[in-house]
């Protein structure tokens, strides 16, 4: 298989999971210091424009408030050394057009045989983003098939 073939079936991958979720999928492969997204990152424009068809751990850092840097250094330094192996992390994404965007990130690392982190492989979660028009029917839907299969319960939707 050849570097380019393996890129696509990292993003398939990638995309297979936004479908099921629409949340946005990363693949980080630390020796060549890359990340790959979903395709549905594409999709969401401006906000994410520079990084969406992937880019380096430093340039997806540049569109991260400075406020929230340490916090996620911190968590990178961690997983990096060995001493954690998953990672939840909130930050401000600051090049959205009029105030930030807040991302929530969920992730775990795949280490060798050495303990060196390898991969992370992780989804974000985006705050504050525009609603597609078709989110409040698709909403909906997906509120009834959840219902069929759950015992009587209460919802709250806030926002």
């Amino acid at each position: 298989m050849t570097l380019k073939e393996g890129e696509e079936r990292i993003r398939t991958l990638l995309d297979m999971l936004s479908l099921s979720t629409g949340d946005f999928y990363f693949f980080y492969d630390a020796s060549r210091d890359h990340i790959w997204f979903s395709r549905n990152m594409q999709r969401e424009g401006r906000p994410f424009a520079r990084c969406a068809g992937g880019c380096s751990l430093g340039e997806w850092r540049r569109g991260i408030d400075e406020r929230d840097l340490p916090r996620l250094e911190y968590t990178m330094e961690e997983l990096l050394a060995g001493r954690a192996d998953a990672y939840g992390v909130n930050y401000r994404w600051r090049e959205s057009t009029d105030r930030p965007l807040w991302v929530n990130s969920r992730g775990s690392v795949h280490r060798d045989g050495s303990s060196q982190a390898m991969y992370m492989l992780g989804r974000l979660t985006v705050s504050g983003r525009a609603r597609k028009k078709n989110d409040g029917p698709a909403l909906l839907a997906e509120m009834r098939r959840l219902r069929e299969g759950l015992q009587p319960c209460r919802l709250l939707l806030v926002g």
